[in-house]
């Protein structure tokens, strides 16, 4: 595939043959496309400037979290995992403490005051350093859910906190030491997803096929690991490429994500270093849930989504 343009997009996450019962996770249907997985996991804040939304966080371990270097929560900001898809469920709520850049790359590690209570998802996550080599023979076309900001502009879906919508895609191609921005900018290995077309050779497209927009940066990437969601990156770029390897062009838009398993050594020693599996006294949840309520009531080129 060659790289032709990017640039800034806007609006939500992009699902072919989307509807809020199949790709709505707080529509609550039994129809919903990743109703057979826990995405407790998958926090957001009432923070973000981005059009879209709250930042996100995905735990892989209970109080530790990744997101996108570009856009995510800082210290003091509040996260809030709710504990199935009811957006009338009372959430748990953690709070930002520390955090770094892996790297040099867009993906940020961080971690909150307390862990997680034991109904709240995490997640493994993808830990295969991949090449151009060896590319075909690990992650190439590897089935995965992406998640962003929901189309859905109604109820639960105008909440940043709720207004989470999943699609599916491939793993389609693989780049290290990406580099979008001429100066300054993060630099880091990334696997791709083309929202291909039905017809298109050489691609598999799924029912379901996605593509990422504004507000959708630090959005996991999820395969499927022995029946369990397995983290493979973090949402960082979006563009366009050509898929035809012949003469002229045929263009189709495409989704990079900053990759986990060439970041093992210092993503596993940040675990190390700040993993804590105290939770709060019950006193503390209960004033933490107030202030929820609290906070709730007072809030009515390249692309980096």
């Amino acid at each position: 595939m060659i790289l032709l343009s990017t640039g800034l997009l806007r609006g939500a996450i992009e699902i072919e043959m989307f509807s809020p019962a199949t790709n709505d996770r707080f529509a609550n249907d039994s129809s919903f496309v990743a109703a057979g997985f826990d995405l407790s996991g998958v926090g957001r804040a009432l923070s973000g400037s981005i059009e879209g939304g709250g930042h996100w966080s995905t735990l892989i371990d209970e109080n530790i979290f990744l997101s996108a270097e570009h856009y995510h929560a800082p210290n003091a900001q509040q996260i809030f995992f709710y504990p199935n898809n009811d957006p009338g469920s009372t959430p748990v709520i953690r709070t930002v403490v520390g955090g770094q850049q892996i790297g040099t790359s867009d993906l940020w590690i961080g971690h909150l005051d307390f862990a997680v209570l034991s109904y709240i998802a995490t997640y493994s996550w993808w830990q295969t350093p991949v090449t151009t080599a060896n590319f075909s023979s690990t992650i190439e076309d590897e089935f995965v859910y992406m998640s962003g900001v929901s189309p859905t502009n109604t109820g639960y879906g105008t909440s940043k906190l709720t207004n989470q919508a999943v699609g599916e895609n491939r793993v389609e191609d693989y780049f290290s030491n990406v580099d979008p921005l001429p100066v300054g900018g993060n630099v880091g290995d990334t696997v791709w997803l083309v929202d291909n077309l039905p017809g298109d050779a050489g691609f598999i497209v799924d029912t379901y096929e996605a593509k990422l927009n504004v507000g959708d940066s630090g959005s996991p990437l999820f395969t499927v690991n022995g029946g369990n969601l397995e983290v493979v990156g973090t949402a960082w770029l979006v563009g366009e490429v050509d898929i035809d390897p012949g003469i002229g062009e045929t263009l189709r838009d495409f989704s990079a994500y900053t990759y986990t398993g060439n970041y093992v050594p210092e993503i596993q020693q940040y675990i190390d270093a700040n993993l804590t599996t105290v939770v709060p006294e019950p006193a503390s949840l209960s004033v933490m849930a107030g202030m929820c309520l609290l906070l709730l009531f007072s809030r009515a080129a390249w692309r980096l989504v």
